[in-house]
């Protein structure tokens, strides 16, 4: 049985433009699927609040795994996820935990939706999920995405569960997991803002226990 399992729910980037050539993530988790035996990605798109949430329900009855992740991709912008505003993101998150006691952590990969940075703590609060990581500002496509394989193939990487039991254990795994990147590199081509500044990282040790933001200095 795989050990780790990557939940992936995708909003279209783009229309299409040669064909069927679309703007998607899923070969990159496709990449990982294969490098690591244990890991298997689920894979599903939605449009709309009530397509998250029909995506999610979906996906989370296919999973078996013991270990699960689950990535949110679409385009953003302050305060709201593909359209979708953050008090009804959490309203499906916290809907849905029955069926996601199993999720680690959840990815959220969209530009400024995090401008207040504490948002983002707010988001799993009163869920299962240990970690959230997101964005404050606009960033790179294909920037994000080597940001997020970074985690992601460093949690295959990571058989031991128990790092999610503490804060200095969830500190410890994302100082690892992303020491191979440059903290001041510019998120968006051109602009100013550093991964240092802008990369937000709420953690928290049990459900219980309030979220804090992961430092970088």
């Amino acid at each position: 049985m795989n050990e780790l399992a990557i939940l992936v729910v995708e909003q279209p980037w783009d229309a299409p433009a040669d064909g069927t050539r679309r703007l998607t993530v899923r070969p990159f988790f496709e990449g990982l699927e294969k490098i690591h035996r244990g890991v298997a990605m689920y894979y599903s798109t939605f449009h709309d609040a009530p397509g998250l949430r029909s995506a999610l329900a979906a996906d989370l009855l296919l999973a078996r795994e013991p270990r699960q992740v689950l990535y949110i991709g679409s385009h953003g912008s302050q305060g709201r996820v593909g359209g979708i505003r953050l008090d009804v993101l959490r309203r499906i998150l916290v809907d849905c935990q029955d069926r996601m006691k199993q999720v680690e952590g959840i990815i959220i990969s969209s530009c400024d939706v995090f401008q207040a940075q504490q948002e983002l703590g707010k988001l799993i609060v009163g869920t299962h999920f240990r970690w959230a990581m997101s964005y404050s500002c606009a960033i790179g496509w294909f920037d994000s995405m080597l940001i997020e394989l970074a985690v992601l193939n460093a949690l295959a990487e990571n058989s031991d569960p128990t790092y999610r039991r503490s804060q200095a254990g969830l500190k410890k795994f994302f100082k690892q997991a992303l020491g191979l990147l440059n903290h001041q590199h510019p998120l968006e081509h051109g602009g100013t803002g550093t991964i240092a500044e802008n990369l937000v990282i709420a953690l928290k040790a049990r459900v219980t226990t309030a979220p804090y933001l992961l430092s970088f200095e």
